[in-house]
């Protein structure tokens, strides 16, 4: 199995590190491959938008940074700095890119690196004192806190990273009629008469393109396609091979269409619409379909 494909608490140990000061490098690790891979093509807009009033991709990714220097302290024996106190404060500023940001959460977590490799096992339960209370803690009991702490905002940045994307338009009428376009030109090329729907996530019809010569009917099966797609969250193939399996019972759920040729559209893991084919088989209406989900999924890849 690749490495990318295991987490790196199981990548094996960290040669020269004492085993119970390894989780905190490990949890390093997993944040930055996190970080980066959900961060991904957002725009500064994305990144500091507060969808909902959460907070933001930038506030956590910057945080995450911040807070790991400020605990890095403590675990050397030291009090934060008035200059440490007044960037805690403005880490809600935005501006910062999604280059920048990370660079900082790098640089934070060579620096912690640094004092974890130089520390000595035998004085992991040596006393510390948090804050301006002085909260009593130890060396380990600081580095289970450091490495949970990035990882609990790191969470916290993924999501707030799907609600920034989920919070834009991404089924636009435009994009609708590209993913159409998408399917029609899949129909043309296999001589198959078909009409599209597109419908929105509140299975609106968006638009319905009725190829020359399809069927009146097409036109009719297609946007209800879509929108069983959109109800039941799955393609209509799944429930086609439901009523092909014996259970009737589907055709009495509302909405059910047991033909295949209807396929929702989902953006980084939100469905914000659906696709619908129908006049040819239902097989066929279900390639054509498919060629538009292509296309939607080439667009999001773009960034487009």
């Amino acid at each position: 199995m690749a490495e990318a494909l295991v987490e790196p608490w199981l990548r094996g140990p960290i040669v020269g590190l004492h085993p119970l000061a390894a989780p905190i490098l490990h949890s390093f690790t997993q944040v930055r491959e996190d970080l980066a891979k959900f961060t991904e093509g957002l725009s500064v807009e994305q990144i500091w938008a507060r969808p909902h009033g959460f907070g933001s991709v930038g506030f956590h990714v910057r945080h995450i940074a911040g807070a790991t220097g400020r605990l890095m302290t403590y675990v050397q024996g030291q009090q934060i700095s008035e200059a440490q106190v007044a960037a805690m404060h403005a880490e809600h500023e935005p501006g910062a890119t999604r280059e920048e940001l990370l660079a900082a959460v790098d640089d934070a977590f060579r620096r912690a690196e640094e004092v974890v490799r130089a520390l000595d096992p035998a004085k992991l339960d040596e006393p510390r004192e948090v804050g301006r209370k002085r909260f009593p803690t130890t060396v380990v009991g600081l580095l289970t806190h450091i490495a949970e702490h990035a990882q609990r905002h790191t969470g916290q940045a993924i999501s707030a990273a799907k609600l920034a994307r989920a919070d834009r338009k991404l089924l636009t009428a435009d994009v609708a009629k590209q993913i159409a376009a998408a399917a029609v030109k899949e129909a043309d090329r296999n001589q198959w008469k078909l009409s599209i729907a597109i419908v929105d996530d509140g299975g609106n019809l968006l638009y319905l393109e009725r190829m020359d010569d399809a069927t009146a009917a097409s036109a009719e099966v297609a946007p209800k396609k879509a929108r069983c797609a959109l109800m039941f969250r799955r393609p209509t193939k799944a429930i086609e091979d439901v009523l092909a399996g014996g259970r009737a019972a589907i055709l009495g759920l509302p909405g059910a269409v047991p033909l295949e040729g209807g396929i929702p559209l989902a953006a980084y893991g939100t469905i914000v619409g659906a696709i619908g084919a129908s006049g040819a088989t239902s097989q066929q209406d279900g390639v054509a379909a498919q060629a538009g989900v292509d296309l939607f999924t080439s667009i999001l890849s773009a960034g487009k």
